[in-house]
């Protein structure tokens, strides 16, 4: 820091005297600029790598297989259970949603040994934001999470993770669900 400072000092009374000193001069040049690329350095450092990660990153993913699938497989979709939504009916008769604006929930796959009451605060569909309506055709992944049929086939096409837990809906969870549901019916 001192060495930097007497060269600018120097540079400036000697600059005036360039014509009777040219190699002080130039020395004093060379210095000064290997100081200003020093003091320039953090700043050149931080601009290349705020300019120059994205592309970096962005090749790299590029470089990741390519012929891995993240989506589930038409196969292992199907291979999840599809029933039907009825509502709950009201205490006021209707089976839309009570004066409190609160829905009661429903009832999927009703009169069925898979029968399973949906609380209203479930009766939601976590992709699409919605909530379910009469009639509506649910598709039930594990850990009993029902989403609209349509719009979890179209989430897992594109990414094999149940959209509410994040557990991986590949082939030895679909093995799993299908030994647990051939013990249920057996016993």
């Amino acid at each position: 820091m001192a060495l930097d400072c007497f060269f600018a000092v120097w540079f400036v009374v000697g600059n005036s005297s360039a014509d009777e000193a040219p190699n002080l001069y130039g020395l004093c040049i060379v210095f000064l600029t290997f100081s200003c690329i020093g003091y320039a350095m953090p700043f050149n450092l931080c601009a290349t790598i705020c300019c120059c990660l994205p592309c970096i990153t962005s090749v790299l993913g590029f470089r990741e297989d390519l012929t891995q699938t993240r989506g589930a497989t038409p196969e292992s979709i199907d291979a999840f259970p599809t029933y039907k939504f009825k509502l709950k009916k009201s205490r006021s008769g209707n089976d839309k949603e009570s004066n409190s604006g609160v829905s009661e929930g429903g009832v999927v796959a009703a009169g069925t040994e898979k029968e399973h009451v949906i609380s209203g605060e479930d009766a939601v569909c976590c992709i699409r934001l919605g909530k379910y309506a009469n009639n509506d055709e649910l598709r039930e992944l594990p850990r009993s999470h029902f989403f609209h049929k349509e719009c979890v086939d179209k989430w897992l096409r594109i990414n094999a993770l149940c959209p509410l837990c994040k557990s991986e809906m590949g082939g030895s969870l679909l093995g799993s669900l299908s030994v647990a549901n051939g013990s249920q019916s057996r016993g």
